[in-house]
């Protein structure tokens, strides 16, 4: 406390080691270096904090566009925009260390995730036909690719008959419009808590 005091200039500090003889032509302009040093200080500081409070504020700001999103507004999204969506969503659904997985090879596997101890491939499909048994197909290399014990598939829209045969032969879970749907107005409710 004694040193933030010094350090700030305040007159209980007096004796303190910044304050020299004003009779000294030395002494001055050392006092002059200190204040200049503590105006730089407290203009980065001052920087510092409104940086922070702008990034902290511009995260918030699109925490509440995704949290205001209905499946029209998903039905809009890009391809990279509706996987990074899908991110937060598992996140909101209990998954843990969501990965976007954003190369080129990923074997058809957009997102990593986990949960209870499981590691799961995600396969995101944002499109208006029916996701084919080719999807399911392509996650399953990709779930021994990136060393996975379960896959899921997330879409906005549905699953053909053959997508669901395969899936239950392989184990896969299949997130289609309807359980999106429930999954995005969890995500809404739990605006209170968290980022």
């Amino acid at each position: 406390m004694y040193f933030f005091g010094a350090f700030c200039g305040f007159p209980f500090c007096r004796g303190s080691i910044f304050s020299l003889s004003p009779d000294s032509r030395a002494g001055r302009t050392s006092e002059v270096a200190v204040n200049e040093l503590q105006s730089l200080v407290l203009i980065v500081l001052l920087a510092c904090l409104v940086i922070g409070f702008r990034d902290w504020w511009l995260g918030r700001r699109e925490d509440r566009r995704l949290r205001a999103l209905d499946l029209a507004g998903v039905d809009q999204m890009s391809g990279p925009e509706f996987k990074s969506y899908i991110g937060r969503l598992l996140e909101s659904q209990g998954f843990k260390r969501v990965k976007v997985i954003a190369h080129a090879g990923d074997f058809g596997v957009d997102l990593v995730a986990h949960k209870d101890g499981t590691k799961y491939a995600v396969q995101t499909k944002r499109q208006t036909a029916g996701v084919s048994r080719h999807a399911i197909a392509d996650l399953r290399a990709g779930k021994v690719h990136h060393s996975c014990e379960r896959g899921m598939v997330v879409t906005n829209s549905t699953f053909t008959n053959g997508a669901r045969i395969v899936a239950e032969e392989t184990k896969t879970e299949l997130v289609d419009r309807r359980l999106l749907a429930a999954w995005i107005q969890r995500f809404q409710e739990n605006q209170g808590e968290g980022p």
